[in-house]
């Protein structure tokens, strides 16, 4: 009896989970003269971005919008073929999406452990 009362409750006062996994655009940050916040804006249009594969990595999706080689086929993995200066580079992850109304009040990040730095410029809230 206790169990429903506090599930009953919980269900009542949050709303339900919402996963970001499409729309993504990635690019370089040295590519971006923009600040996080401008990229944040409705209304910026991102110029020469790639199509991100979310979850997954920058390599992911470079190598799916054709940018590298797979890197699991033949010699690929070298570094004439993807440099190993790609681990190092910053890149920006960009994607637009609505906050739905129970959400009010309630924005926030969780990290998953997949990246060492996240910040969230949420723009027009």
């Amino acid at each position: 009896m206790m169990g429903g009362a506090v599930a009953s409750a919980a269900s009542s006062s949050l709303p339900l989970p919402v996963t970001i996994d499409a729309g993504w655009q990635l690019q370089d940050a040295s590519k971006v003269p923009e600040t996080g916040g401008a990229i944040a804006a409705a209304n910026y249009k991102p110029q020469g971005w790639y199509t991100a594969t979310v979850p997954g990595t920058v390599l992911t999706s470079l190598v799916k919008n054709g940018v590298y080689p797979e890197p699991l086929y033949g010699e690929n993995n070298r570094p004439d073929k993807i440099p190993d200066s790609l681990s190092r580079a910053p890149y920006w992850y960009r994607t637009a999406f609505k906050i739905p109304k129970g959400y009010a009040g309630r924005l926030g990040k969780r990290k998953t452990g997949r990246c060492d730095e996240r910040r969230l410029w949420p723009g027009n809230l």
